[in-house]
């Protein structure tokens, strides 16, 4: 969505006529006026978050967290001299070491799953694995503690079907993190996936709930396959959504 357009939804939800489907846009009103100083992007790939991230909230640092090599090296590349971009050349996991990553046609594809060989394939027939190699994954607790990042104002996870594994080795982190964007898988499009379900259930016992699902694709016979979620703090809940309960209610269909 262009500068122009989130513009627009901004404006149109001030107004009260429409809701702003663009989780960044949300994320930058469920965040408020407090400051953001600690944005994390598992899954940097291109740097479109991370480029996106720093351009909302300009005092924030950002690490954006990459195992794929060849999608790492434009990462360093490009953010090398970038004041307030940091990247980190690994996989984020539950627990410290190696694991085999598939290598994807499509680099915004690869995994440390590989794709279902049971069932329906929900999938481009052109983002199909083509290589594999070891990647290094690490806890973000035990990253956190490194770089003495106490709290977290955003985390994004984008990590093809890992997102459970990342959030099992931040449960420490969790306890500091105000808001978590990210994406969720409705069927297994990769063997080993952790679905929406157990994502939302692992979330909800550590006191996240969920805002609102976004971008969600699926396949001609219906299927509905992927998108993304943004989860917010009970803090973040009470400060912003809770404090707007004396606001008449009003149904809004959403099309998701």
């Amino acid at each position: 969505m262009g500068l122009l357009g989130r513009a627009a939804r901004r404006l149109l939800r001030s107004l009260g006529d429409v809701p702003a489907l663009d989780p960044v846009s949300d994320l930058q009103h469920l965040l408020g006026s407090q400051p953001v100083r600690n944005v994390l992007d598992v899954g940097g790939c291109f740097g479109d978050y991370a480029r996106r991230f720093a351009e909302t909230w300009p005092d924030a640092r950002v690490w954006t967290f990459e195992p794929n090599p060849e999608s790492y090296a434009r990462l360093a590349e490009e953010f090398a001299n970038h004041p307030k971009i940091r990247t980190v050349p690994k996989g984020v996991w539950n627990e410290p070491g190696e694991l085999e990553f598939f290598l994807n046609k499509w680099p915004g594809a690869c995994s440390v799953f590989d794709r279902p060989h049971d069932g329906p394939s929900y999938h481009n027939p052109r983002a199909v694995h083509v290589d594999r190699t070891l990647v290094e994954v690490m806890r973000l607790d035990d990253w956190a503690r490194e770089e003495g990042v106490e709290t977290v104002d955003l985390l994004k996870l984008d990590i093809q079907g890992a997102e459970l594994r990342a959030l099992e080795g931040a449960a420490d982190l969790l306890k500091r993190t105000r808001c978590i964007l990210t994406e969720v898988h409705y069927y297994p499009n990769y063997d080993g996936a952790s679905l929406l379900d157990e994502v939302w259930g692992h979330l909800r016992t550590r006191g996240f709930s969920l805002y609102q699902l976004y971008s969600n694709w699926g396949a001609s016979d219906g299927q509905l396959v992927q998108g993304d979620a943004v989860f917010v703090s009970e803090a973040v809940r009470n400060e912003r959504l809770h404090s707007r309960r004396d606001r008449p209610f009003e149904a809004v269909k959403y099309h998701l």
